[in-house]
């Protein structure tokens, strides 16, 4: 929470910086864990085709096409995930902004407000990609005959098909959000330097602790 007695507004980073800071991270994080996320898909969906990650793993790459096998899909997942970390970040700043007040400050009930705001439009813009990722994670699991590109499996969707699941995605992610932003922000206050400004490090600290507390 930011009190407004002794709250110091500090300088803003600009949003463009932001946006391509969160940007890239998210295409790196993806990139890094997309092949545990496709075990987890596949073991989720395979009925009883795989006996666990490691015999998941090893069948993928030796049935499917070697390592690259563990990748599939992750170009979509990248064009979704790369401009969500600018959707979420930008949603964020803006609902923010609009709620301060004209000090700078900003209550903890607008905090929250402003991340769940960030939460809604993230899935609203980001769903789709979802539904992609997992249709095309389990290809292989189907027939030959009946397997899609992913031009195909876009077409077969359709838009409402492309929003399934949505509610659910909805609450996984706007509590998320909830979490993240307000601790996210006040915990980058208290590391930051006495003019108000944060090293590299404190908003790598702050980021990992908000993050931890949002997941978990």
């Amino acid at each position: 929470m930011t009190d407004k007695n002794n709250y110091k507004k500090p300088k803003k980073i600009p949003l463009q910086y932001k946006l391509v800071v969160g940007a890239i991270a998210g295409a790196f994080g993806t990139t890094c864990i997309f092949p545990i996320d496709m075990i987890k898909t596949r073991l989720q969906s395979s009925n009883g085709v795989y006996f666990g990650p490691i015999d998941a793993f090893k069948k993928i790459v030796s049935n499917e096409g070697g390592y690259r096998a563990l990748y599939r899909g992750l170009g979509i997942n990248l064009v979704g995930v790369t401009p969500e970390k600018a959707i979420k970040l930008s949603a964020n700043e803006f609902f923010r902004e609009a709620l301060e007040r004209p000090d700078g400050s900003i209550s903890l009930v607008n905090e929250v407000i402003a991340a769940a705001g960030a939460g809604i439009v993230q899935v609203i813009a980001t769903n789709p990609m979802e539904i992609s990722k997992i249709r095309m994670q389990t290809q292989m699991l189907l027939p030959a005959n009946e397997r899609q590109s992913t031009i195909e499996m876009l077409r077969s969707l359709g838009i409402r098909g492309l929003y399934s699941g949505t509610l659910a995605t909805l609450l996984r992610d706007v509590p998320f959000s909830v979490l993240f932003f307000p601790s996210y922000a006040n915990l980058k206050l208290l590391v930051a330097d006495k003019n108000g400004n944060n090293s590299f490090a404190s908003l790598l600290f702050a980021g990992g602790i908000a993050g931890a507390l949002a997941a978990g």
